[in-house]
């Protein structure tokens, strides 16, 4: 019998028994001994004392096949002394004593990996339990609670408690139970496979990750801690105890339908009246206890010392398992960021009819002033600065004579005519600011795909429009309400109202655009005014320096949002129409808004920029002038004369020295038309 020979067997031809001896078939002999022999050598080679149990049962296999010269039936044991003897000589690979046996062969490697069968663990809930030190007040939330006791972290876009505010605080117990899954590998396994080929670290951790089985998921049921519900099954709303009609009718079908679903289905959460009702999350947590059950119920806790937190969720001196838990409305909710239609009511969508674009205007840097223009991108006129005040002046080839802003805007958008009259009353300073301004924060904006003609961009700032939004911030379904008892009786003497805590009165302070990202296209905003209309006295700009009062870096206690407003709030901002518009109010996901390419493209491809040139000399031939080079526009010379507005070429510049010839002092424009496609 040999190693190389060894052969397995099954269970049911050697069983353990109680008393370590062993259940020998009956046809067991020679053959039998020499398979337990193979087995013992294979499994235990280093020929221990727990090599005797099966050198046992070998000799007593040995033994059935009977025999006067038997050496296992005249003495067994010391039969089984000189076979573990032998064993061990053959393991050891030293001669065996004479006239005893002897095993023949190659011995088994004594490296031979064995696992014995376990139960598996395979786990399949996470259960949980955590403290919660909550940021909130004695009472109902006053509508400031957010306004005094936090400001905006320009890094995460949270709110975030200010150092000297010093709110009250309270604890709470939370747990939860969760099924595990492995979705949070394959999501990350997909993220790390949008990689590039070739990046050596994304190889590596996703080798990591492939090896590495992970199941994950959130610790949910904490939100419905914070307001007294727990996700559990629940027993439809019915008495069968009663024999009255009228009772079983007001139980069993009046009061199912004032319930709703919940009434009539075994689902959905039930009431914790023991918690403390706290719709606004806000303060620190600290994970308890972690700990997981497999499909057999055994469970294991999970060693807490080395939990990492992620940096949106550590302070300085926090120490782990404690986090920093962001402010939140607990119920869900969103922030609704929408376009609105110029030139009627309604929010707008794709179509051009609904476009929330009043007009156009863009930064004259040759004459210090703004160009106007309607939603197609037909020139309306400008203002500049001229003998210490603003004035306007129609685009060449529209408007009459002595025509003024306001008969300009006669018909146009009202939004764009009352900003431009309000640039125009607030006088020379004021446009010298504003352009400045614009100019400050149109160098921070850098939308993706532009290629801007450097010589147009030093006569010229981009174009921007002038857009109508509104901001809202709502919840899902009704306002959540206080489930302890004492709540529930003071809602029962004042229906339909709710003990809420007043938290839908909460204001939350609202940001608009962000310098820090290049991409974003804000260059300012003005705030609705009450009665109708915008405040287009203050102009609220990031890119603001403090030079003039009327322009003033964004205040968050102007444009605040609460979820009881009964109507959304509206803003008129100027933006580079090439750029997403964002919106944080610190406790939803950020606002974004787009201008699709329909509600531009054409108009930026048809705009027409004049620049007023007088006094000049012209040849009797025609306009003959100097004039940049434009990759994407042409030049042309528009003059009002008797028989009213003309457009005409202007002539190549002619510098040969020739006779003097009569030529006349004129007036006009120059004027650039765009040639080429508008920007995408």
């Amino acid at each position: 019998v040999g190693g190389s020979a060894a052969i397995g067997l099954a269970a049911a031809d050697i069983a353990p028994l109680p008393a370590g001896g062993h259940t020998l078939p009956a046809d067991a002999g020679p053959a039998t001994a020499a398979a337990l022999l193979a087995e013992t050598l294979l499994l235990l080679p280093g020929a221990s004392d727990a090599f005797q149990p099966l050198a046992k049962a070998a000799v007593a296999a040995l033994a059935r096949g009977g025999g006067a010269e038997n050496p296992a039936a005249i003495d067994a044991g010391a039969t089984q002394a000189l076979v573990i003897a032998a064993a061990k000589d053959f393991l050891a690979a030293t001669a065996t004593a004479a006239g005893g046996p002897s095993i023949d062969g190659t011995a088994p490697a004594a490296n031979i990996g064995l696992r014995a069968w376990a139960m598996p663990w395979n786990p399949v809930l996470l259960h949980w339990k955590a403290t919660f030190q909550s940021v909130t007040v004695d009472g109902d939330y006053p509508s400031n609670f957010v306004t005094d006791n936090f400001a905006f972290d320009p890094d995460s876009h949270n709110l975030v408690l200010k150092p000297e505010s010093r709110p009250q605080s309270i604890e709470a117990a939370a747990s939860g139970t969760v099924p595990l899954s492995p979705d949070a590998t394959v999501a990350l396994r997909h993220a790390f496979e949008s990689f590039p080929d070739g990046d050596d670290g994304v190889s590596a951790a996703l080798d990591l990750l492939n090896g590495t089985p992970t199941l994950a998921q959130a610790l949910s049921g904490f939100h419905a801690a914070l307001l007294q519900l727990d996700p559990t099954l629940r027993l439809p709303v019915v008495d069968r105890q009663t024999d009255s009609p009228t009772q079983r009718r007001f139980i069993g079908e009046q009061l199912v339908r004032a319930m709703g679903a919940s009434g009539a289905k075994a689902s959905g959460p039930a009431p914790v009246v023991d918690n403390v009702f706290l719709p606004l999350r806000a303060g620190s947590m600290r994970i308890e206890r972690v700990w997981l059950v497999d499909e057999f119920g055994r469970y294991r806790d999970i060693d807490l010392t080395n939990l990492i937190v992620a940096d949106s969720l550590r302070t300085p001196d926090a120490v782990a398992p404690e986090m920093t838990v962001p402010l939140r409305i607990v119920q869900p909710s969103r922030l609704r960021f929408s376009w609105l239609a110029a030139d009627y009511e309604g929010e707008s969508n794709s179509l051009p009819a609904s476009s929330p674009v009043c007009g156009w205007i863009v930064p004259d840097h040759l004459d210090g002033g703004l160009m106007f223009y309607d939603r197609a991108g037909a020139a309306i006129g400008s203002l500049t600065v001229s003998g210490g005040s603003v004035v306007w002046m129609d685009a060449p080839g529209t408007g009459a004579a002595g025509q003024t802003l306001g008969d300009a805007f006669a018909g146009r958008n009202a939004v764009l005519g009352a900003f431009a009259a309000a640039v125009q009353a607030h006088g020379p300073d004021h446009l010298t600011a504003l352009l400045a301004t614009i100019d400050r924060a149109q160098t921070c904006i850098v939308p993706e795909g532009d290629h801007a003609d450097g010589a147009t961009a030093v006569l010229l700032g981009a174009p921007m429009a002038l857009v109508q939004a509104s901001l809202a911030m709502e919840l899902l379904g009704e306002p959540a309400n206080d489930q302890r008892l004492t709540a529930a009786a003071a809602d029962s003497s004042q229906f339909p109202t709710r003990s809420t805590r007043g938290f839908p009165s909460v204001r939350f302070p609202v940001r608009l655009g962000d310098m820090a990202q290049v991409t974003d296209g804000l260059i300012g905003a003005f705030l609705a005014k009450d009665g109708g209309g915008y405040d287009f006295t203050t102009f609220y700009s990031e890119a603001a320096d403090g030079s003039d009062g009327r322009i003033v870096p964004p205040d968050p206690s102007k444009l605040t949002l609460s979820p009881a407003d009964t109507a959304p709030q509206t803003v008129a901002m100027l933006i580079d129409p090439l750029c997403a518009v964002h919106a944080f109010d610190g406790v939803h996901p950020v606002g974004e808004l787009a201008l699709p390419p329909q509600l531009y493209q054409s108009a930026l491809a048809g705009l027409s920029f004049s620049f007023l040139t007088a006094p000049v000399l012209e040849p009797a031939g025609g306009p003959s002038l100097p004039v940049p080079a434009e990759a994407d526009g042409a030049w042309s010379w528009v003059a009002y004369g008797p028989d009213g507005w003309t457009e005409s070429d202007i002539a190549p510049l002619d510098r040969t020295a020739v006779p003097q010839t009569p030529q006349r002092i004129a007036e006009g424009w120059l004027k650039l038309s765009r040639k080429g496609k508008a920007p995408q």
